[in-house]
């Protein structure tokens, strides 16, 4: 059953699909417990782990997610370790804690680049640049985000690029750089169109909107409106709520 929740989980998070995918690594995971194979296992209670952060049940998610870490640890599964590590980064950077989502991180980054696993590492540098943005620290979040962008343009690893475009358009966002933000999240959109990726689409519109509000009203509506039809059509309550109230922000009448 893990095999069946690991083949639908790409598909299922890029459509929004966040309860199937949760119900789908429920039964994953309650089938792991009956194999002799502890990687299955620890995926299987990371990938669990995974599903209940993003559907905002943070506590649920960091107990099987700290399973899952312990039994990477106790049967020295490195690699384990460094993507379970990540995905506790995100379910820490969910709740708002963005020290601590680094400090988590910033050890899969250390595990990645000893296994040299580089995809993963680059992805993993990304979010080490992402959280230090978060936390104010723009020029170092810089460095690493540059790097990984490098990184992930020559492995011609697309996803990557996009999430690290992401990364880039937010720190330039909020470094005052308006145009450059816009510019790199439609560089993010065009690739994540291109990958399917509806969830990840809605979230750069999202962002888009950001950047444009301040000097482009109406496309900055634009970019929300759309988000909002992919926001709703996921059904992701919060996330269409905030959206309506990010819209009365920007009525007609006080278009430019």
């Amino acid at each position: 059953m893990w095999q069946l929740a690991w083949t639908l989980t790409t598909f299922q998070l890029r459509q929004g699909h966040l309860q199937d995918n949760l119900t789908a690594w429920k039964a994953g995971a309650a089938a792991s417990n009956h194999l002799d194979a502890p990687r299955s296992r620890t995926r299987s209670y990371r990938h669990l782990g995974r599903a209940h952060a993003q559907l905002g049940q943070h506590e649920e998610a960091l107990v099987h997610l700290q399973d899952g870490l312990a039994g990477a640890e106790r049967d020295d599964d490195r690699l384990g370790q460094a993507h379970t590590h990540r995905a506790i980064a995100v379910a820490w950077e969910q709740q708002g804690q963005y020290q601590r989502a680094l400090d988590h991180v910033r050890r899969a980054l250390r595990l990645f680049e000893d296994l040299d696993v580089k995809v993963s590492g680059s992805h993993a540098r990304n979010k080490v640049g992402w959280y230090l943005a978060k936390l104010g620290h723009y020029e170092e979040a810089r460095r690493h985000c540059d790097q990984a962008l490098h990184q992930c343009r020559t492995a011609e690893d697309r996803s990557g690029q996009a999430r690290t475009l992401l990364s880039l358009g937010y720190l330039a966002h909020h470094t005052g750089h308006h145009d450059e933000a816009a510019d790199r999240y439609r560089q993010a959109l065009a690739l994540y169109r291109d990958l399917g990726d509806t969830s990840a689409q809605a979230d750069t519109l999202d962002h888009l909107g950001h950047a444009l509000a301040p000097h482009n009203k109406p496309e900055a509506r634009a970019a929300w409106h759309q988000a909002l039809t992919l926001y709703t059509s996921q059904h992701r309550p919060t996330e269409t709520h905030r959206l309506h109230q990010q819209l009365t922000t920007l009525t007609p009448e006080n278009s430019p």
